[in-house]
């Protein structure tokens, strides 16, 4: 199936683009208790935040304290919540680790022990990739980007569990992670919260380079982080996320910034946010992988004020339906 992504507010028209049902997203665990407007829900996304002792926390189910804690508790509300509306599965990041006094492989444990715990046999539980930003990197590290890491955590999750491929994400990862080395040293000297803008502009430079020189170094990198991915993950795959991206406009993640560049419409050129953007992510290439699996797209779009959302969203559905055929 081809599925759209709605939220508990619903916009106005989207039931009538063409999906075939959504994906919905929560924002705070305390929606969990809201019905959705929109019909035909098939899957819910884990809250973004979640409340501890008054207060709202970024979702992180590597986390090994209070964070950890009732990031577990909201993931297990939003298995019942899909029990509720009718869903059957529960798509759910894995979370970060501070690797100055941590490592990967903790968090990734926690995440199994935790999966466990809230496994319900009537509701799958589908872990997804996160992207890799420069300015994450080792004090806020994803645990759960590449095909390494969801090998090691997938061997200790001992119930039904499947994966969820966001595609902008591979393409985000693929590319900070080759450029990584360029700036590692830079980056352990500059962690000082003072030191953010002086880490953020050093990076923002040599990545511009990395990127722009020469461009078929890029595709070929990513491709085969796309490649690894689907051929060694194939048998957990279920639902893939897709979207239009263009790297070359979002470089670094600032604090509060905006990013032109992320969940375009599909084969988009255009504004967005201001800027002018091109979708650069190869659909054909990922898409042939998706022969032999049973798995459903999610089209996840951002509304922006320079294009008609519903109208991206239609074209969207149509150029991946085309090239699906």
């Amino acid at each position: 199936m081809i599925l759209g992504k709605t939220d508990h507010e619903g916009e106005p028209g989207i039931e009538e683009v063409g999906f075939e049902g959504f994906e919905l997203y929560v924002k705070l665990d305390d929606d969990l208790g809201i019905p959705p407007k929109t019909k035909n829900i098939f899957v819910i996304h884990q809250p973004k935040l979640v409340k501890a002792k008054g207060f709202y926390l970024p979702f992180d189910l590597a986390d090994n304290s209070i964070e950890g804690h009732f990031s577990e508790k909201a993931l297990e509300r939003t298995v019942q919540y899909a029990l509720r509306v009718g869903a059957s599965r529960v798509v759910s990041h894995g979370g970060f680790v501070d690797r100055t006094v941590s490592d990967l492989e903790q968090g990734q444990e926690i995440v199994a022990r935790r999966i466990n715990r809230i496994h319900h046999p009537e509701v799958l539980i589908l872990l997804e990739n996160n992207p890799l930003w420069s300015t994450q990197m080792w004090i806020n590290e994803p645990v759960l980007i590449d095909v390494k890491d969801f090998k090691n955590t997938l061997r200790q999750i001992e119930v039904p569990i499947g994966v969820c491929v966001d595609i902008e994400h591979l393409y985000r990862a693929a590319i900070f992670t080759s450029f990584y080395h360029k700036f590692d040293s830079e980056f352990r000297d500059l962690q000082d919260e003072e030191d953010y803008d002086e880490l953020v502009s050093l990076i923002d430079g040599q990545f511009s380079d990395f990127v722009s020189h020469p461009p078929n170094r890029i595709d070929s990198i990513i491709k085969k982080f796309v490649d690894d991915f689907f051929r060694e993950l194939k048998p957990f795959i279920r639902q893939i996320h897709v979207c239009g991206f263009d790297y070359l406009t979002d470089r670094t993640h600032v604090r509060g910034q905006v990013l032109p560049g992320a969940h375009l419409p599909l084969n988009y050129s255009g504004l967005s946010g201001g800027v002018e953007v091109c979708d650069r992510i190869d659909h054909k290439h990922y898409l042939r992988h998706l022969k032999g699996i049973d798995a459903d797209v999610v089209v996840e779009v951002n509304n922006r004020p320079d294009y008609d959302y519903l109208k991206e969203l239609k074209k969207s559905l149509e150029y991946l339906k085309g090239v699906l055929e």
